[in-house]
Parts: structure tokens; C-alpha cells; sequence
């Protein structure tokens, strides 16, 4: 039999042979070095006595322009929907793997050169990558819920991935290494697409013709007149 007593996180077991012992169930603090970080958690939570558990009890954290540039701890905040870090001095988002709640998601303005951590992030509906210094985005491949993608000013070179987004909507691009776009033909969703500044060596007029017709179904017919960039 366990009885919980007053004391916090204290149980008592009484065994078969009558005899009554006591459990202490410690609860274990977050290790969050990056002094920023832990400062908004423990604001998040109104606590400066953050544990793994603790953790657990906020679905959404913004911490923009303020330096972050170590990630350790977050990962146990797995019940984060909305997540913003915009303009932070982040290259490491290993943390942010184990994040499969999250919907939203703003990385823009850091120095991620890897996002092979979010490949198993398949909640996820908007992400802001944009100024970083990717070059692989093959971990979008299971975003199966992705409806808005923002990579302007990165080295991406190849969109195969995109192919497997099917409620795709707003995709921005603009200055990377893009050459072809043949994984957005049939993407029946996609309304706005920004392609500026990107090497579009290998797009053939049949490709240009069915994106620009896919874009302006979803646009109500406005006008697209530009290969570098779809115009509402």
C-alpha cells in the first residue's frame, strides 16, 4: 500500500510485514546553461525552481533577439506547440528534436547550418528558417502538416523534399541556390511562392507553366508575371 503524506514529494510504504518506510521521490532540476534561456523558462513557468518536470507545463515560449546561443535543457519542454527564437546566435538545435508538439516554429536570424534535428518534428504547420546558412532541407520530408515554409537567405540547393509536402501553401525562397523546381509541380495547395535571386537554370516552360497555374487557381486568377517571383 502507498499513501501519499503532506510532506512534499514524500510517500509512505507500508509493507506486508507491518513495516513503514519513507520514499523521498526527488524532483530532479533542468540543467539550462545559457543564462537567457533559463531566465524566460523561469519566467514562462513563474518559477526560478525549474525541474525536468516542470517542464512539461508550458506550451509556448518566445525568446527573440536576446543572445540564446545553448539550447540544453528544452528538450524536456516536450509539450511546446509555439516556439519562437528568432535572432539569436544559434547553431546547435539538437534540443529541438525531441519538441513533437510543436506546430510553430521561428529559427530565422541564427546560424544553423544543420536541421536534421526537425526531421521528426511531423506536427509541425509554420517554420521560419530564413538567414541561416542551410544547404539540406531533406529533413522536411515527413512535415506532412507543413503549410508555410520561410528559407529566404540561405545555400539551400535542392527541394526534393518539398515534393512530399501536400498542404504546402506559402513558400519563401528567395536567395539560395535553387536551380530547379520540378518538387512543386502538383503541390495543389501551394498560393505564394517567392523564388528571388535563385539560379533557375533548369526550369523548363512546362514547369513554369504549371506552377504559375497552380498559384493563380489559388490566388482567384491574379496575375503571376515573374519566374523569380509569384506576385499577389
Amino acid at each position: 500500500m502507498v499513501d501519499q503524506v503532506a510532506a512534499p514529494n514524500t510517500f509512505i510504504h507500508v509493507l506486508g510485514d507491518g513495516l513503514v518506510y519513507a520514499q523521498f521521490v526527488l524532483q530532479t532540476k533542468a540543467n539550462i546553461p545559457d543564462p537567457t534561456l533559463k531566465a524566460a523558462i523561469e519566467a514562462a513557468l513563474g518559477t526560478q525552481d525549474v525541474t525536468i518536470t516542470g517542464m512539461k507545463a508550458f506550451t509556448r515560449l518566445e525568446v527573440i533577439n536576446a543572445n540564446v546561443y545553448d539550447l540544453t535543457g528544452l528538450e524536456h519542454a516536450t509539450n511546446l506547440t509555439y516556439l519562437d527564437l528568432t535572432g539569436n546566435d544559434i547553431a546547435d538545435i539538437n534540443a529541438i528534436g525531441a519538441l513533437s508538439a510543436l506546430t510553430t516554429l521561428g529559427l530565422g536570424q541564427n546560424r544553423i547550418v544543420d536541421c536534421s534535428p526537425l526531421a521528426s518534428l511531423a506536427q509541425l504547420d509554420r517554420v521560419f528558417l530564413n538567414d541561416n546558412q542551410i544547404s539540406d532541407v531533406s529533413a522536411f520530408a515527413g512535415m506532412k502538416h507543413l503549410t508555410l515554409v520561410n528559407l529566404n537567405d540561405n545555400l539551400v540547393e535542392t527541394i526534393e523534399s518539398f515534393a512530399q509536402l501536400p498542404l504546402l501553401e506559402v513558400a519563401w525562397l528567395n536567395h539560395n541556390q535553387i536551380s530547379e523546381v520540378s518538387p512543386l509541380v502538383g503541390l495543389g495547395q501551394l498560393g505564394w511562392l517567392s523564388l528571388i535571386g535563385n539560379p533557375l537554370d533548369h526550369v523548363t516552360g512546362q514547369e513554369w507553366a504549371a506552377l504559375k497555374q497552380t498559384v493563380e487557381q489559388k490566388n482567384l486568377g491574379k496575375s503571376l508575371h515573374s519566374p523569380f517571383q509569384f506576385v499577389q
